[in-house]
């Protein structure tokens, strides 16, 4: 007999499966690629609902089973702004995925029901790793801890009976040779009255390792037909991490990354125009620091 509890956690897993089964496969690579990408996808969802289904029958595993650890902090900036950052922790050995365009995984994902009247930015993510598989399959993803940063507008008076206390849900996926996916609950406390107690080298950490705008006249390029050329003066290293609505590229694989100061994309045969070249730019400088930088060029600049 399942708990409602595992019913509740296969249920999740159903549904954020199926929304990665039923779009097309890879659309950043040639249909053969694709094709064997969908099969690596495949191979995904067989472990993950052999994990699930061997978790909800007791079964001992070869593994111990991961759990994703999820902490929140708050930091009252403003009277009406908060400031939340989301620590989540993958265990040794398995990684988290980006919000970034992945072949075999998806970023995690929150559920709150915010009080009325109260507003919520979009996460900020920081910048993910490459991490490239057999069968051409590309993912961006976290090896480590991450801090995803969002902003929370409250209304006046929204602390007249003293500090809100919410309850969140984190659903993610993590993967070494195997994915598994799973969810967590974690509560977050709201509070004028009481300072946030904040690591604030964490806090500039998580800060700088989020993408920022382009600085102005940094970032030089160039179309064609088929081809982007970007041109960073003075870097060392470039790679580019496309956007699920980037326009799409031949192989971002062997295009994505490059030693020096240029790197071309090749663009498919047929992408639709109205759309951008739109990711992230991670610059490698001489001195071994890193700038992370939004892009969305227009096709045709």
């Amino acid at each position: 007999m399942l708990t409602s509890e595992t019913k509740d956690r296969i249920e999740s897993r159903k549904i954020m499966l199926s929304i990665y089964c039923s779009g097309n496969p890879s659309p950043h690579l040639p249909k053969e690629q694709a094709m064997k990408t969908r099969t690596g996808f495949l191979a995904v969802l067989f472990t993950v609902l052999l994990a699930a289904g061997l978790a909800a029958a007791q079964v001992d595993m070869p593994y111990e089973v991961p759990h994703v650890p999820v902490a929140a902090t708050t930091i009252n900036q403003l009277d009406e702004t908060f400031l939340v950052l989301w620590h989540l922790s993958p265990p040794e050995d398995w990684h988290l995925y980006s919000d970034r365009l992945n072949d075999s995984g998806f970023p995690p994902a929150l559920t709150l029901q915010w009080p009325e009247g109260w507003s919520a930015g979009p996460l900020q993510w920081p910048m993910g790793e490459r991490h490239v598989m057999k069968g051409g399959i590309l993912d961006h993803v976290y090896f480590e801890s991450v801090t995803l940063l969002q902003e929370i507008q409250v209304p006046p008076n929204s602390f007249a009976d003293g500090d809100v206390t919410l309850s969140a849900r984190w659903d993610w996926l993590v993967c070494r040779d195997i994915c598994v996916p799973g969810f967590t609950q974690a509560e977050i406390v709201f509070s004028r009255s009481k300072p946030s107690h904040v690591d604030l080298e964490k806090q500039a950490k998580a800060w700088r390792a989020l993408p920022h705008p382009v600085p102005e006249g940094r970032l030089e390029f160039a179309w064609t037909e088929s081809t982007v050329t970007l041109l960073v003066r003075d870097t060392e290293l470039m790679e580019f991490h496309p956007a699920t609505d980037c326009i799409r590229l031949v192989d971002a694989i062997v295009d994505g990354a490059r030693e020096g100061d240029t790197l071309t994309l090749r663009v498919r045969p047929g992408s639709d125009i109205s759309t951008s070249l739109r990711g992230v730019l991670q610059l490698t400088k001489p001195d071994g620091s890193f700038d992370n930088w939004t892009v969305d060029i227009p096709y045709g600049g």
